[in-house]
């Protein structure tokens, strides 16, 4: 349609789709042409957001240091526009790259930052996501009975929303009290 504003949205979201399906060379075009296009019309919002999702990207392709630096970026933009949305959201992800560098009190921290934005923006999916994170940040240090509790206050959030990351939370608390090594 030449609509060149609004082009990089799709293109992101073709991303991400393409990162879920585990096709990281088409989520990588995908979403470098979507940057692309948000720098070109200098819609920053869209730019931190492509950011972000490229930060998942590099995480999943097991590029923690550069998944870091990507949503650094991300956060920082987050920041200078004002955005809490995408603020909590990448600090989130970002911590999620941290643990996998096995930065445990950094991604502890990252997810505190990210529940306390998104508790005053009233995102109750990035309190869940932080929640969760926290949990998984304290388990990896062997904080059983801390991750428990806040993965109990994590799947309250999300069944209560209906998303399926309540199935994962439960997966977790579960395999807890799994006996098995």
């Amino acid at each position: 349609m030449g609509n060149l504003p609004t082009e990089g949205y799709p293109l992101c979201d073709l991303g991400t789709i393409a990162r879920l399906r585990g096709r990281f060379d088409e989520a990588l075009q995908h979403l470098q042409a979507a940057l692309d296009l948000m720098r070109q019309r200098g819609d920053r919002p869209g730019e931190g957001h492509v950011l972000s999702e490229l930060g998942v990207l590099h995480h999943r392709m097991g590029q923690p240091q550069e998944a870091v630096e990507l949503i650094e970026a991300a956060i920082a933009i987050g920041r200078d526009i004002g955005d809490k949305g995408l603020e909590s959201e990448a600090l989130n992800r970002g911590a999620e790259a941290l643990l996998a560098l096995g930065r445990l009190d950094d991604a502890v921290n990252r997810h505190q930052s990210a529940l306390d934005l998104s508790r005053t923006a009233g995102d109750r999916y990035e309190q869940a996501r932080a929640l969760d994170g926290i949990a998984c940040a304290w388990h990896a240090a062997g904080q059983e009975a801390e991750a428990r509790d806040v993965w109990q206050e994590a799947l309250g959030h999300f069944s209560d929303m209906g998303v399926p990351e309540a199935d994962t939370v439960r997966n977790r608390l579960a395999a807890m009290d799994d006996p098995r090594p």
